[in-house]
């Protein structure tokens, strides 16, 4: 066994007390098994990560991590001054079976600093598999990679540790890493509940405690008041009411509308050697746009471009119309309240809980909707949005989808890889 966690608790300071972030979880995970911990936003999986690697301490309970450990995370992972070349030969002397493994020969004498942030996870995670650990965590690896990119450096991870019997916890959101697990295990509330092989049924956890939770198709009005009847050989839990589906939203594009961002014969560089050349788009007022494309393709240097942070270096470029780019997580020290965010984003994006709270103290996938809240309530007529569903569940994206296929008073472009995004859009632009 080389993970052994046993009734932990975890909490963390809010305004008007403690916010609970594992509720006595316990897990254990066997040497060289390749577990994949699944969950939704807010739910415990970064603390457990946090907790595994030693960086925070448990408020109770046992942890017990047999063997070297290193972490792989979704950002702030590489040393931005080296070059790819230099950042690789810090974990293995014959750095170019790396750079050859890994096809980075193109960006191999390139500081980190100037690649996209896909190819530097890429870089991150070459290196990490490099060291040879007994115990891999690694949190949302792929959450800025595109599909194939992302399958790709899972097949990588998964075959590496075990031809190394190296345990492995993949942490993640999306369902495509359950393909390549031994085993996948769900965190709710705090606590595991559920687990499966892949392709095999899930079973729900039942803790020492006597706690389980209700399967995630079954959502229930609540609070409510049931009764468990016992019979020789199962558990009947009476008096659930089912929760009301929500009506999916639906665009209308307003025909013949006016154009009210444009690029044309636009060419800009990204990173050192790379240069997107003859990039021409027209979006009309009202549309929803995404800009797609693999890791280092210019996605978002093309959104810092459209609204003049960035500059091209031939063709032109213009927005007639009120705009604001919402790209990175800022005043974390401050509450999505306090932020700009109104009651009503707050509300439909289901942040009333977390209104409050220095956005610093939330999970990834919280501090996303946070930001999301904030766009959204911003006056500008086009919100230009990069990668604003990266960090979500399943549930949260599709709720962030909804949201963003009915704001058709206003002109989204987004850059993006997420699949679901990208198929309720009324238009794509793809950079190769």
């Amino acid at each position: 066994m080389s993970i052994d966690v046993r009734d932990v608790f975890h909490l963390y300071p809010a305004t008007g007390g403690m916010v609970p972030a594992l509720r006595g979880l316990s897990l254990t995970v066997d040497s060289g098994e390749v577990c994949v911990v699944r969950g939704p936003n807010g739910s415990g999986k970064s603390t457990l990560v946090e907790i595994l690697s030693g960086a925070l301490a448990p408020l109770s309970g046992e942890v017990k991590v047999t063997g070297s450990l290193r972490t792989l995370r979704q950002h702030d992972n590489v040393l931005g001054e080296l070059t790819v070349s230099e950042f690789l030969e810090l974990a293995d002397k014959d750095v170019q079976s790396l750079i050859d493994e890994w096809s980075l020969s193109d960006i191999s004498n390139v500081r980190l600093s100037d690649v996209s942030s896909g190819m530097r996870q890429l870089v991150a995670a070459a290196s990490v598999l490099a060291s040879r650990p007994s115990v891999l965590l690694a949190d949302e690896p792929a959450a800025t990679l595109s599909p194939s990119d992302t399958v790709m450096l899972y097949q990588r991870i998964t075959v590496h540790c075990r031809k190394h019997n190296i345990t492995l916890i993949l942490v993640t959101h999306d369902k495509a890493a359950e393909e390549f697990a031994d085993r996948i295990v769900r965190i709710s509330d705090g606590r595991i509940s559920e687990q499966w092989a892949p392709g095999k049924l899930e079973q729900t956890i039942v803790d020492r405690h006597g706690w389980l939770r209700l399967p995630r198709e079954n959502k229930v009005v609540v609070p409510a008041v049931v009764n468990v009847v016992s019979h020789s050989d199962s558990l009947e839990i009476q008096g659930l009411v089912k929760m009301p589906v929500e009506v999916a939203a639906y665009r209308e594009q307003v025909l013949n509308a006016q154009v009210v961002v444009s690029m044309t014969s636009g060419v800009f560089s990204h990173g050192v050697g790379n240069q997107t050349e003859g990039m021409t788009i027209e979006v009309t007022q009202g549309s929803f746009v995404v800009v797609t494309g693999p890791a280092g393709s210019g996605k978002s240097t093309l959104m810092r471009t459209l609204v003049g942070v960035e500059s091209l270096i031939s063709g032109s470029v213009s927005i007639t119309r009120s705009h604001a780019l919402f790209a990175d997580h800022v005043g974390l020290a401050l509450s999505v309240r306090e932020s700009g965010a109104n009651e009503e984003w707050i509300e439909r994006l289901a942040l009333v809980e977390f209104a409050d709270r220095p956005m610093q103290t939330l999970s990834g996938g919280q501090r996303q909707k946070s930001l999301l809240a904030i766009a959204l309530s911003s006056k500008a007529e086009v919100l230009l949005l990069d990668d604003p569903t990266s960090a979500l569940d399943e549930e949260n994206r599709e709720l962030a989808t909804r949201i963003l296929k009915a704001e058709t008073h206003r002109t989204l472009i987004v850059a993006t890889n997420d699949e679901l995004v990208v198929s309720s859009a009324d238009s794509t632009f793809t950079l190769n």
